[in-house]
């Protein structure tokens, strides 16, 4: 028997719970990921379920390729969310810069 154990997972929920702190009167959170990478989206669902335990709101802004982060970006403006959440790995890393200067 083999199992992989990613504690990315809860330490996900965990810089969700240090954001609440960082940012008190947090109410909703934009979270972007890569949608296309399973590990990204056990990620997000982790933040999900600490945001319910937080009573937060999240706006999931998923992406799969690079043409994809406009369209999360302009949603997150549209959304006004109060802060914002990256799950990183390759694809949202690589186009970090897109979404500091889009913020």
């Amino acid at each position: 028997m083999t199992c992989v154990n990613d504690p990315a997972d809860v330490l996900s929920s965990k810089l969700l719970e240090i954001l609440n702190e960082l940012v008190p009167g947090a109410k909703r959170v934009a979270v972007l990921w890569n949608v296309g990478n399973y590990s990204m989206t056990l990620r997000y669902r982790e933040i999900e379920r600490a945001a319910q335990m937080l009573r937060l709101s999240v706006d999931p802004l998923g992406v799969r390729e690079p043409d994809d982060f406009d369209a999360a970006l302009a949603a997150m403006t549209r959304a006004r969310p109060d802060a914002l959440m990256v799950v990183t790995d390759a694809l949202t890393n690589l186009n970090r810069q897109r979404v500091l200067d889009y913020v």
